[in-house]
């Protein structure tokens, strides 16, 4: 999850709104009564100050020139400190979608700038949609909302699942030492992403700490039983474990197939397993086939479950020899790699097909596609409704 505040999220749908004017741009009327003409609704600001610089208004015949700050409540200006702050001097424009404020609200030098409530200008839908911001959900859109329809928001899975495999990829890349030969920099990036992988997102940093402190550019030669032993040291389950502070693990929540001593045989496997390959085997053939040469040669005790092996298919393996192929300048393994990640099916979490299943959306658009996963984190979490084609196909309907 993101750490941006949730008024910043809630109001980058206002914002859009504005940007856009998707509203009824006529007959405008401030708060005083005097008629608004927008000309230009200004530059939206990337940075600290108000949200819209050098708007051009038409106020009762007269032009004015300034800024725009746009809040979903009114207080928001006083919550936000706006009113000690003299970078919003220069706001002429206060625009809300509700009027909640004892007191009007003044700049820091104590004037007060113009105020319109936009609720009334907007469509039902969109205001259904702002108000649901401030209520428990499944997703934003969800509920009785008339613009949310299975085909559009296929669509749009769609694209949060081709985005979601751009996301792995830069991830990917952050691991690739390039101090290393470019082989033996995939083959590492590759382990620590499976390591990561099974930490799921209770022990993704403690698994990659491992991972550091166990990987080395010779390989691991000895037996996997050695190499377990030592990675069961340094994590503290073993009584006469190594002198320095064992590894700190989360076990809160944790299944029993989750657990660190299980993830971390499995992820000792993998390892001992990759680090002696020849990449030929991912480079002659499919990523199915790929894949299973190489996860088929680890013992069925040193494996996830099947929906977890599925899953790192997806998110660790394909995204690696995707890069594999910009390394070997090879289209045909980008192709093939991009290819099996738009075409695949495997699991999502229970805990997140719940928010979608109490929708009316068909569940085998998103029942067995990771893009899901990517659509309620980076979409529905953070309300970016404004980048989602479900709202933008309502509004161009």
């Amino acid at each position: 999850m993101s750490s941006r505040p949730d008024h910043l999220h809630n109001e980058a749908l206002l914002q859009w709104i504005w940007e856009t004017l998707q509203f009824n741009v006529q007959d405008l009327t401030l708060r005083d009564g005097k008629k608004l003409q927008i000309l230009d609704p200004g530059q939206l600001n990337e940075t600290d100050g108000p949200d819209f610089k050098q708007a051009v208004l038409l106020i009762d015949n007269l032009e004015w020139h300034g800024d725009v700050e746009l809040h979903l409540k009114e207080t928001g200006w006083y919550e936000h400190k706006h009113h000690t702050d003299p970078n919003y001097n220069s706001v002429i424009l206060h625009v809300v979608t509700e009027d909640n404020s004892v007191h009007p609200v003044r700049r820091e030098e104590g004037t007060r700038p113009f105020h319109l409530n936009l609720k009334p200008y907007i469509n039902r839908d969109l205001q259904y949609l702002i108000e649901r911001f401030h209520q428990e959900r499944e997703i934003p859109c969800g509920g009785t909302l008339s613009f949310l329809n299975s085909e559009v928001f296929a669509r749009q899975l769609q694209k949060a699942h081709r985005e979601y495999f751009e996301h792995k990829v830069d991830d990917l890349l952050e691991w690739f030492d390039p101090n290393l030969l470019p082989t033996e920099a995939w083959k590492r990036m590759l382990v620590k992403a499976y390591f990561d992988g099974l930490g799921i997102s209770h022990n993704r940093s403690a698994m990659r700490q491992l991972f550091d402190e166990l990987y080395t550019k010779a390989g691991n030669k000895s037996p996997l039983s050695h190499l377990i032993k030592k990675a069961r040291k340094r994590s503290g389950f073993m009584a006469d474990h190594e002198t320095s502070p064992p590894i700190q693990w989360n076990r809160k929540a944790c299944r029993p197939n989750n657990r660190p001593e299980v993830r971390v045989q499995q992820a000792c496997a993998f390892m001992h397993r990759v680090q002696p390959l020849d990449l030929h085997l991912f480079i002659e053939n499919n990523p199915e086939s790929s894949w299973q040469e190489l996860i088929g040669k680890i013992a069925p005790d040193h494996t996830p479950g099947t929906a977890r092996t599925r899953i790192l298919f997806g998110t660790v393996f394909l995204p690696s020899l995707y890069l594999l192929g910009t390394l070997w300048a090879s289209d045909s393994i980008k192709n093939s790699a991009l290819d099996t990640w738009q075409n695949l099916k495997s699991p999502v979490p229970k805990s997140l097909l719940k928010r979608l299943d109490k929708t009316e959306i068909n569940k085998e658009i998103y029942r067995h596609k990771l893009g899901t996963v990517y659509q309620l984190r980076e979409y529905c979490d953070k309300h970016r409704c404004q980048n989602c084609k479900v709202l933008k196909s309502a509004i161009s309907t």
